[in-house]
């Protein structure tokens, strides 16, 4: 599968799986801000420490759509 992005003029077209992460990553966003947890998505991709702290927070919660939120997430940030 293609994971570049195609430029044409100014606008930039993304592959499926890009734009699927992106959708997990604002899922994730906003099902932790319903949780009262506001979560800086740019320092879930530069400190694997904040990733991990967020994503164990998420996957303790009481709230089934959050576990598989962060189950889903876990991997993309290279977290096991």
């Amino acid at each position: 599968m293609n994971t570049t992005a195609a430029t044409q003029g100014s606008e930039t077209f993304h592959t499926t799986h890009e734009c699927a992460a992106l959708l997990r990553e604002v899922d994730f966003k906003w099902l932790m801000a319903g949780h009262g947890w506001w979560v800086d998505t740019n320092r879930l991709h530069s400190d694997t420490a904040y990733a991990d702290y967020w994503l164990h927070q998420a996957e303790a919660s009481e709230i089934p759509a959050l576990r598989h939120s962060a189950a889903q997430l876990r991997p993309s940030f290279g977290l096991h």
